[in-house]
């Protein structure tokens, strides 16, 4: 097929997040396939990812400012879908996905469904029938897909959104000699537990009081929690040891400053803080939660956090204050698994399977 297809990429919104800082490379990879690809968000937000869009010269439309009902997002997105003459409808997160696989059934336009996460919310269900092609984020996703959602496995890619970088920092050794430096990337909200790492710390130092000068905890990040965080840090006398930083835009050099990473969510899809935290050649702290288990091996890269979080970082910090050498060696495995699973020649790949995929649909 050698026309120019046209491809309808229906968003819940242009609020700024992980899946918004992946879309330019994503819609960058389609078009090189020979895709058309117009963005249509419902609603407007903070228009973080419409900058990112401007950015690249990606194209989009937003259908209204603030949230409105269903239907009359649903009524809006098959008019602007119907006068496109869209080829192909792909969807994004649960909102739009429901209005972006209602409208391909009621336009008769294929629809092609990413699936960010492994969530079991009744929007994953609602139209899961509809979708020709479903796009997996992570193995974990898929996992989820084919073994949950009995999605067939000929209808699942698997696409991260991530793709290694050779300029991000490299593994480097930790002598003890100097405070260990642990951080974190992320939104200060409660899905990312950032009061049991601040916990775990002051757990730490308190048991192990030969230490108690030698940690300092970053994370870089803002968000509704701040001042409860703020004020967790000086019920624990934490206030020169740790850090809570505003939203980071230079990420590789913020890692760059850190020895260990810590992840402690009680949810996440994919996790891209996490990977581009082992491309910079950390050793790694994480839950065992959407991608991070698969990716992180516990004694290789770094130490999966179980159990009570707090006792568990702890635990992990003990071993690394002992044994100074994880901090090279985990690190040195973590950016090898990196640059081995998601080197940009594989991302491309993965891509042109996406793209061969939706062609055959039409």
């Amino acid at each position: 097929m050698n026309k120019e297809i046209k491809i309808c990429y229906i968003i819940t919104s242009m609020e700024g997040g992980g899946a918004g800082f992946s879309m330019p490379q994503i819609i960058e990879s389609l078009k090189s396939n020979n895709f058309n690809v117009t963005v249509v968000s419902c609603q407007s937000r903070d228009m973080g990812t419409a900058h990112l869009l401007e950015k690249h010269s990606i194209p989009y439309v937003i259908l209204g400012g603030k949230k409105r009902s269903l239907f009359k997002e649903l009524f809006d997105f098959v008019k602007f879908a119907s006068n496109m003459k869209a080829d192909v409808i792909l969807t994004s997160l649960s909102r739009a996905s429901i209005i972006g696989q209602l409208a391909g059934k009621i336009l008769g336009i294929p629809v092609v469904s990413w699936k960010n996460s492994a969530d079991l919310k009744w929007s994953s269900w609602l139209g899961k029938a509809i979708p020709k092609v479903w796009i997996a984020d992570s193995t974990s996703v898929c996992d989820f897909l084919s073994a949950k959602m009995n999605i067939s496995p000929s209808k699942i890619c698997n696409w991260p959104p991530f793709v290694a970088k050779d300029l991000y920092p490299m593994p480097h050794r930790w002598d003890a000699k100097r405070p260990l430096h642990i951080g974190s990337t992320g939104r200060l909200h409660e899905v990312k537990n950032y009061d049991l790492l601040i916990e775990g710390l002051a757990h730490f130092r308190e048991n192990n009081p030969q230490y108690r000068d030698m940690v300092r905890l970053s994370i870089a990040g803002d968000g509704p929690l701040k001042s409860e965080l703020a004020s967790l840090v000086e019920r624990h006398d934490l206030h020169d040891v740790v850090s809570l930083g505003e939203f980071v835009e230079d990420i590789p050099s913020f890692l760059g400053e850190l020895d260990v990473y810590v992840q402690p969510s009680r949810f996440e899809g994919f996790c891209i803080a996490a990977h581009e935290a082992m491309n910079a050649g950390l050793l790694m702290l994480v839950t065992p939660v959407g991608e991070l288990p698969y990716s992180v091996k516990n004694g290789e890269q770094g130490f999966i956090l179980e159990g009570d979080i707090p006792q568990s970082i702890s635990a992990a910090l003990s071993k690394i204050f002992k044994n100074p050498n994880l901090v090279y060696d985990c690190g040195k495995r973590s950016r090898d698994y990196i640059m081995k699973e998601y080197g940009e020649s594989i991302y491309e790949k993965r891509g042109h399977v996406v793209s061969e995929k939706i062609k055959e649909l039409l």
